[in-house]
């Protein structure tokens, strides 16, 4: 059994084991708090789980980081399993009008093979979730498999609470501070994983360079492709979390 904290302030959670116990541990790789300090930021506060490292200097804030693509990020040592489910808490201020301002908010994409996952702003102003798959049956070319958030789906200024889900055949992105989701074309080939482990607030560097910046206060993953109740289970307690140590309603 873990240890719970409840934290009703920035401190709370910079106190005693530096875990969190959250309602759903199904699958659970990484807890991360992207507020205050790097130290904090880097900690993973999942049991057992091993923390991360930063590269270059994210903007620290009380609140939250604001990081840029390939330049200022978390580095994790998460690998991209071929279902998943993340939970961030994020918003970006950049313009979206080229790569050097469309941020990447987590992801594992490269080039090449590594397609991987990727939360990020395009050049026509829209957020998008990609998460590679196979496009033929002898799986040999892969696609990214997207869906784009317009700008009805995120207020992309504010802060949102954004859920990814990836099953085998089947991508799902839910903006649960307004309560819609969009659904992915169904693809019956096969998930493609990347082999590079996440960044947080960065991709890799590849076709495109995504440099953009974004501002994340909260980041959780899961290796699996949790349940529609362990998904409203664990939005319930980030909301709480997020309220309680930034004042932040999501």
């Amino acid at each position: 059994m873990g240890t719970g904290i409840i934290a009703k302030n920035t401190n709370a959670i910079d106190l005693g084991k530096r875990k969190i116990s959250m309602p759903v541990t199904r699958g659970l790789e990484a807890i991360h708090f992207l507020s205050g300090s790097v130290g904090r930021a880097v900690r993973n506060y999942a049991q057992g789980k091993p923390d991360s490292s930063v590269v270059g200097v994210p903007t620290e804030t009380t609140g939250f980081m604001t990081f840029k693509g390939l330049t200022n990020f978390i580095q994790t040592p998460i690998a991209e399993a071929r279902t998943q489910t993340i939970f961030r808490v994020m918003r970006t201020l950049d313009t979206l009008a080229d790569l050097d301002h469309c941020p990447v908010f987590d992801g594992t994409y490269s080039t090449g093979s590594n397609l991987g996952s990727m939360l990020y702003g395009n050049a026509s102003g829209n957020i998008n979730q990609t998460s590679a798959r196979f496009s033929d049956a002898t799986q040999t070319t892969i696609s990214t498999s997207g869906i784009t958030l317009l700008p009805a789906d995120i207020d992309k200024a504010s802060f949102s609470l954004i859920v990814t889900t990836v099953s085998e055949t089947l991508t799902t992105t839910y903006n649960e501070t307004k309560g819609t989701s969009k659904v992915g074309t169904v693809n019956n080939f096969g998930r493609r994983p990347s082999t590079l482990p996440f960044r947080i607030g960065s991709a890799y560097e590849g076709n495109s360079l995504y440099k953009g910046t974004c501002d994340m206060s909260f980041w959780q993953y899961h290796s699996v492709e949790l349940t529609p109740t362990e998904r409203a289970t664990t939005v319930a307690k980030i909301r709480e979390l997020m309220f309680n140590l930034h004042g932040i309603t999501v």
